[in-house]
């Protein structure tokens, strides 16, 4: 009961924040609202006293993907909506992690571990799209670095979902990180020259970061990627990529 309490409280206190961001465009009420709620995020998550930093880095970085996504949408009606959603899954996020002193029972494991990549995707894509609205919002910056920034970012969040998955040193995830930061670098550079806007932008690039990472995940397990199984897989994607890709291109 105190559990399901605090993170509705949590949520709730989510929205308001949300809401008073969104209604009032003042640097003087951004930036006090953003530090209360992260640092009431960041003591509830101390609290559970259970892989602190990996539970920090999710909650905030969750929480600041729904900000700057409610920032970039233009009708009024999404950032609502947007703006419920992350209320939900707020309280959906902090439910578990107040939850953590009890073992997850082994047919809870997987469905939430999927949660979790889901939410990894989402803020990966938040991430990446708000690196391609600073390249059209301020065009004076450097679109080199930014895209190296965000990559980094990417590379990093690889590293946590994989370990999510094999339970073995951050050292043995290192060069693969790496490639995975090299390589959004280069088609964030590649692909920010389309005619297409930023939300379109980060939903193409964090499609090909998903497949990446999936595909170094069976790399990394003891069966390794079963081709046959696969190959059906890869190129339905890959297929259902560039007919989208054709499709934006087409329509501008």
């Amino acid at each position: 009961m105190k559990r399901n309490l605090i993170s509705a409280g949590i949520a709730l206190f989510s929205l308001i924040c949300l809401w008073a961001i969104n209604s009032f465009t003042f640097v003087w009420v951004f930036l006090p609202v953003c530090v209360v709620w992260i640092a009431v995020l960041t003591f509830f998550v101390y609290k559970a006293k259970v892989n602190f930093w990996d539970d920090l880095y999710l909650v905030v970085s969750t929480a600041l993907a729904f900000l700057v996504l409610i920032a970039l949408l233009e009708p009024i009606y999404l950032r609502y909506l947007l703006m419920v959603f992350a209320c939900f899954v707020l309280f959906f996020l902090f439910m578990r992690i107040l939850q953590k002193e009890e073992v997850l029972l082994s047919y809870e494991e997987k469905p939430y571990r999927r949660m979790l990549m889901m939410l990894w995707v989402f803020n990966g894509y938040a991430l990446i799209t708000f690196g391609f609205a600073l390249s059209i919002f301020f065009p004076s910056l450097y679109f080199w670095i930014i895209s190296f920034f965000v990559g980094v970012a990417m590379g990093y969040i690889s590293i946590v979902v994989w370990k999510m998955y094999f339970n073995v040193p951050v050292q043995n995830f290192l060069l693969r990180a790496v490639l995975v930061t090299l390589i959004i670098w280069e088609v964030m550079w590649v692909i920010h020259l389309l005619p297409l806007g930023y939300f379109v932008l980060g939903g193409m690039v964090v499609w090909l970061w998903y497949l990446i990472q999936l595909f170094v995940r069976f790399h990394l397990s003891k069966r390794g990627i079963i081709w046959k199984r696969q190959i059906v897989f890869l190129i339905s994607n890959l297929v259902l990529y560039f007919l989208i890709l054709s499709l934006f291109v087409r329509w501008i």
